[in-house]
């Protein structure tokens, strides 16, 4: 007998060839998975197709030469193998994430929002839901959730947003941020790493996180480091500010993974 070996063979194609060689009068001895999906078929010629019945050279036996008065035993029939049924396809295993690389596109998580809303609440209402635009602690334009002159929508100081408003116009600002982030960080963060940045680059501007000792622990991978740092930035106009304090207190624990933050109102 000989074996036809047919290597990478698809999934989508497995059935198609086992019928093929079914057809044809193959006996299909093995049907062997491969890496990446494929398969190899091992299928066995028979008299049926006009494969040669007679011993290749390398598994010819001589036969035994019968004693005299004894009878030569009659052949026995080699069974022929039973098909092997065609394998069920088996789902891909399921691969675990890539870790985040530096400049993917992160965004601010729930634990950042709730952060950076904390500390830049919307001041000012002006009832049914509105508020008025007010003075920050330093004397900026600020309206809704810390919302400035800086960037963006621009406003007076007879603003008056609603609640809609106040809360597009911080998915706007955060996509800015997160932008700036993404561009001064080199090395992957986490997540809790990257919402306390865009929360510390949100209040302090990215000017300040680009020439910053923080931002540069940070790419020299000093998370350690780094997390002392923003302790240092508690100032706005020559002053220390406690709202500045408490913030860069939450920032530094949200950076280094603390998951028991909660707010003072």
């Amino acid at each position: 007998m000989l074996d036809e070996i047919l290597p990478d063979v698809a999934l989508d194609q497995l059935q198609t060839v086992l019928g093929d060689y079914e057809f044809e009068g193959y006996a299909v001895i093995e049907v062997k998975p491969q890496l990446g999906g494929l398969w190899t078929i091992v299928a066995r010629k028979n008299a049926a197709n006009g494969a040669p019945q007679t011993p290749t050279s390398n598994d010819a036996v001589q036969p035994e030469t019968p004693q005299q008065g004894q009878q030569t035993p009659a052949p026995q029939q080699t069974p022929a193998p039973q098909q092997t049924p065609a394998p069920q396809q088996t789902p891909a295993p399921q691969q675990a994430p890539a870790p985040q690389q530096a400049g993917a596109p992160m965004k601010l998580g729930p634990r950042g929002e709730r952060l950076i809303k904390a500390f830049e609440s919307c001041f000012k209402a002006a009832g049914g839901g509105k508020f008025h635009a007010y003075l920050d602690a330093v004397g900026v334009p600020t309206i809704g959730w810390g919302h400035t002159n800086h960037l963006g929508r621009q406003f007076d100081m007879g603003a008056v947003w609603t609640q809609a408003e106040c809360d597009a116009e911080f998915r706007s600002d955060m996509a800015v941020f997160e932008g700036h982030v993404r561009k001064l960080v080199k090395v992957p963060l986490n997540q809790s790493q990257f919402d306390a940045l865009v929360s510390f680059a949100y209040n302090c501007g990215n000017g300040n996180l680009a020439k910053s000792t923080l931002l540069k622990k940070v790419n020299s991978q000093d998370f350690s480091g780094a997390q002392q740092e923003f302790g240092k930035w508690v100032k706005a106009g020559g002053k220390t500010l406690n709202g500045l304090v408490r913030r860069r207190k939450y920032e530094a624990r949200l950076f280094g993974g603390a998951d028991d933050l909660t707010y003072p109102p």
